[in-house]
């Protein structure tokens, strides 16, 4: 009987060593995993901070400014917009009647007319005299 209860408290102690090595080592990781956790979340609040100052960054660069709104408009002013290409070959019905060519110039608008600044060509296709202005109702695009 003393043996019997010999093996049964060998066993016994045995046993609870197994169990206090697994204890020990669930505790282990379970501090490891707190640990990285700590860590993950001050990254993740870092992340999160340093997301919003690059939004605010990305907010201010995008937002133009009333002095560089005026000044794109003034450079936009300035940019001549041609609605008749240079040296385009175009056409028009003189006072009498007759098809006469020329080729463009310039253009511009007066008033609210646009007027087109060319030169004369001759039956020949050569360019003589100055430089006339015509409206530009007048003339039509030859290909």
């Amino acid at each position: 009987m003393i043996e019997f209860i010999g093996i049964i408290l060998t066993i016994s102690i045995f046993t609870n060593g197994i169990l206090l090595f697994i204890l020990d080592n669930y505790k282990k990781d379970n501090f490891n995993i707190t640990r990285e956790n700590n860590i993950l979340s001050e990254e993740i609040c870092q992340l999160r901070n340093n997301n919003v100052k690059l939004l605010n960054e990305v907010k201010s660069i995008s937002e133009i400014s009333e002095e560089q709104k005026l000044k794109l408009k003034e450079i936009v002013e300035k940019i001549d917009i041609h609605e008749y290409p240079i040296d385009a070959k175009v056409s028009w019905l003189d006072k009498t009647g007759e098809v006469e060519y020329g080729i463009v110039v310039d253009d511009s608008k007066i008033d609210g007319k646009t007027f087109v600044h060319l030169r004369r060509l001759n039956k020949k296709g050569k360019i003589v005299g100055g430089v006339i202005t015509i409206n530009a109702n007048k003339i039509k695009l030859e290909n």
